[in-house]
């Protein structure tokens, strides 16, 4: 699995290891959603992440998600998206 897209699906939070069986995910689309919350282990096990959308949500601080990324161990990450 190389493109995981997730848009429209009115998701409102994204908890710790959501993603656990998804190891292969380069890219990650989760765009025009409600998302507000994104817990501090959400990415973890993404550590092939290169290009994360998370565009048109409810997010407001950018902190939490670096964090997020952060603390998932993912160093391949480079494009984020949160164009609002």
């Amino acid at each position: 699995l190389y493109t995981l897209s997730i848009k429209n699906k009115n998701y409102t939070e994204l908890k710790d290891f959501v993603f656990r069986k998804n190891l292969s995910v380069y890219d990650l689309d989760l765009s025009y959603n409600e998302i507000q919350k994104i817990s501090n282990f959400a990415f973890k096990n993404l550590q092939n992440l290169k290009n994360l959308w998370l565009s048109f949500n409810k997010l407001t601080s950018l902190k939490e998600i670096l964090i997020s990324i952060t603390l998932a161990g993912i160093d391949t990450l480079t494009r984020l998206s949160v164009e609002s």
